[in-house]
């Protein structure tokens, strides 16, 4: 009858069971003695042991392979696969089938299979499974691919440091693999140029001193008969130095939730004289590699279930090992780290949310949310007008953090309600923040979006001053070199030249993505002014000059 719930801990350990069910032989059998006569064992200890033998080997035989890529070898009637080692097979087999007839079986030891002979430019479809000692095979997995002539597109990704950056290929290629074209383009321009063609057996490409900006690269593979793939694009982000800011909307969630572009207005409301980007995880998300050449990324979410950012838990790990600073303001934060570790079993060692300085989270029960309040004693209150009429002005059940050896507390919440929350009191965690040498992160069980602007560019401001190389800032910079007034600006931007020298060169207005809107050559004498007139919708935008490397930021109305 399944035997309920005790056999849970056997099945994940592949521990064989069977069970059996009594039957009450009493209306045809009178005795035990008629029951052993009439039972037939030998037939049922055939029975059992055929079950157990099944059962035995379906437990312990090896488990489906893994496979790491399958790509076309060349001549449109041939493939390589190669696969991930499993540790209980000796070797492995393949099964070729055309319309379901088995046309082809190749065995290897190796990790990797070459196939051909095949029926040239058809689909045909493959069973690949592990071989054991006792030359059993083990459980199969099939797939199917479609043979061509044409390679396959390339796996590319790309790696940047500054202004350095590496363009990088997956190593395994067709037989006739000759070269790897190389495109690019600004973000903000429409065509693709040709950049370079090296040979494919390099399987990185690296440019040193890389202009600046974000730049989209397109590389296509074309091997020795002339043939080339689909291209296949990678971005990168160029910069002198590593100072700026990455702003991502994660998963929304459902009614009542702010849309991107209300999430995008607050934080661009409350930055600081930085340079910052701002991307949506669910339909930019090609922008989201370049987060490495990014001093910090703030992360905001609402949606906890398989949210954007759990489905990008690589991609962050490695911007965090890399000395990345990771600021996540999110609803039920313990589920945008582990989406799969179930919320009512305390985390342990092995979880990525313990690690990070989550030891458990508390239930406030009634808790509601009316301010944020930093250890410094920076606050920020809830906006009543971004809520739900019934939340009262306040958010509602607000959980606390409990933070283990491996985090400090940095916001702890206040309900500021007559009466104490049910479960726990004020002044608990709702941000803890982890360091590792050069890196930190901040986890915040509630998006910032549901705070006051003015006080939110405050906090904002505090969070980043503690984790952000603040250096001088924009302003201080402008103010040595350059006045620009008016600012608000409507139409026309004077730039006072406060330098000894003559201040020339190209003058860049750019939107808070980095892309060219306007620019004009300027040559200023000391203690002159130049004029740019512009045609710009209201926004913010910013002023660069090619010949210096400072920045204003500008406000349209």
């Amino acid at each position: 009858n399944g035997g309920g719930s005790d056999h849970m801990p056997f099945i994940s350990e592949r521990v064989p069971i069977l069970y059996f069910a009594e039957n009450n032989f009493s209306e045809y059998y009178h005795s035990d003695q008629d029951r052993l006569e009439n039972l037939e064992l030998d037939y049922a200890k055939e029975v059992v042991r055929a079950t157990a033998t099944a059962l035995y080997f379906g437990a312990n035989a090896i488990h489906i392979v893994e496979v790491d890529q399958v790509i076309n070898a060349g001549n449109g009637d041939d493939f390589i696969i190669t696969c991930k080692e499993e540790d209980s097979a000796i070797g492995y087999r393949i099964d070729v089938f055309s319309d379901d007839s088995l046309i082809k079986s190749v065995e290897t030891t190796g990790d990797s299979l070459y196939i051909s002979g095949l029926p040239a430019n058809q689909e045909v479809c493959y069973e690949l499974y592990g071989l054991g000692a006792d030359s059993l095979g083990g459980y199969r997995l099939r797939q199917c691919i479609e043979l061509s002539a044409i390679p396959d597109p390339l796996i590319v990704s790309s790696e940047m440091s500054l202004q350095t950056v590496q363009l990088k290929w997956i190593d395994m290629l067709p037989l006739d693999a000759s070269q790897v074209i190389i495109e690019r383009k600004k973000d903000s321009d429409e065509e693709f140029v040709l950049y370079s063609e090296v040979e494919a057996d390099l399987g990185v490409y690296e440019i040193l001193n890389h202009e600046p900006g974000i730049w989209e690269y397109r590389l296509s593979l074309e091997d020795d008969d002339g043939f080339i793939s689909e291209p296949v694009s990678t971005l990168i982000y160029s910069t002198g130095e590593k100072n700026d800011i990455m702003v991502v909307s994660g998963q929304l969630g459902g009614y009542g939730n702010p849309t991107h572009s209300d999430v995008f207005d607050f934080y661009t409301d409350i930055m600081p004289l930085k340079d910052f980007y701002l991307y949506s995880a669910a339909t930019q998300s090609k922008y989201l590699p370049i987060m490495a050449n990014m001093e910090v990324v703030i992360w905001n979410a609402f949606s906890s279930n398989y949210s954007e950012f759990y489905n990008n838990i690589e991609l962050l790990q490695a911007y965090i090992e890399n000395g990345g600073k990771l600021l996540l303001f999110g609803k039920n934060p313990q589920l945008h780290l582990d989406a799969l570790h179930p919320e009512d079993v305390p985390f342990d060692s092995d979880t990525c949310v313990y690690s990070l300085g989550i030891s458990d989270v508390l239930e406030n029960d009634g808790a509601k949310l009316k301010q944020i309040l930093h250890t410094s004693g920076v606050s920020a209150n809830v906006d009543p007008e971004k809520l739900s009429v019934s939340f009262d002005g306040m958010l509602p059940d607000i959980d606390a953090l409990v933070t283990n050896n491996n985090a400090s507390v940095v916001l702890t919440y206040q309900s500021l309600s007559e009466s104490s929350p049910i479960n726990n009191f004020d002044d608990e965690p709702i941000a803890i923040k982890y360091e590792n040498g050069n890196s930190s992160f901040i986890i915040c069980g509630v998006p910032l979006y549901y705070f006051d602007v003015d006080e939110s560019k405050a906090l904002l401001k505090k969070l980043l001053e503690d984790e952000m190389i603040v250096g001088e800032t924009e302003t201080t910079a402008f103010g040595k070199y350059i006045d620009v007034y008016p600012n608000p600006i409507e139409n026309t931007i004077h730039i006072k030249n406060q330098m000894s020298d003559r201040l020339s060169g190209l003058f860049m207005i750019t939107d808070i993505s980095g892309r060219i809107l306007h620019q004009v050559k300027l040559d200023i004498e000391s203690g002159g002014v130049g004029e740019i007139y512009i045609d710009l919708s209201s926004g913010v935008y910013f002023l660069s000059n090619s010949q210096n490397t400072i920045k204003q930021k500008l406000i349209v109305e």
